[in-house]
């Protein structure tokens, strides 16, 4: 486990080498890239609050379980990225992102999922109109204002339960 968050004001952080690392938390640095290709062993990454982060560099990762992006600049390219590599993800937090496209239809392990907008987000912003939920029936954990969603497609009898967050945490809906 790597915990280098906490406003360190890091820049760029080299993972390399540590192939079996299983959690990495780089919370509230300013970190911009980062290459977690070599690290296969990774269940959970927290890059929250790293304002301009914008490339995740990685290989597929069937263990990936948990990745939050909260706050930071991604956009459409975290569907190569972040959904298209890691296939067995139990939770996705992207507030405060600029994503306007995202299927997740084959996340069906999907708990948690976290887009929202703040309300003080500029109206002239990226949205999301649209997002098909129809394939992730184990959701318990949606959050979605203010995105200016034109529709949701959703068919999960689970939400509002407990599921697994970041750290091992069981976390309330």
């Amino acid at each position: 486990y790597a915990s280098l968050g906490s406003r360190s004001a890091l820049t760029s952080v080299d993972l390399a080498g540590n192939s079996k690392l299983t959690r990495v938390d780089l919370t509230g640095n300013d970190i911009k890239t980062l290459d977690i290709s070599g690290n296969t062993a990774l269940q959970e990454l927290v890059l929250a609050g790293n304002a301009s982060f914008n490339k995740l560099v990685s290989g597929v990762n069937a263990g990936m379980q948990v990745v939050d992006l909260t706050g930071t600049a991604y956009d459409n390219a975290l569907q190569d990225d972040v959904v298209g590599k890691f296939a067995n993800l139990r939770v996705l937090h992207a507030a405060g992102t600029q994503v306007s496209l995202l299927d997740v239809t084959k996340l069906t392990k999907l708990q948690s999922l976290d887009l929202h907008k703040d309300a003080a987000s500029p109206a002239s912003g990226t949205w999301l109109h649209t997002i098909d939920l129809s394939k992730n029936t184990a959701l318990r954990d949606l959050r979605l204002a203010n995105l200016h969603l034109a529709a949701i497609n959703l068919n999960s009898s689970y939400l509002g339960q407990s599921y697994v967050g970041a750290g091992g945490q069981t976390m309330a809906s």
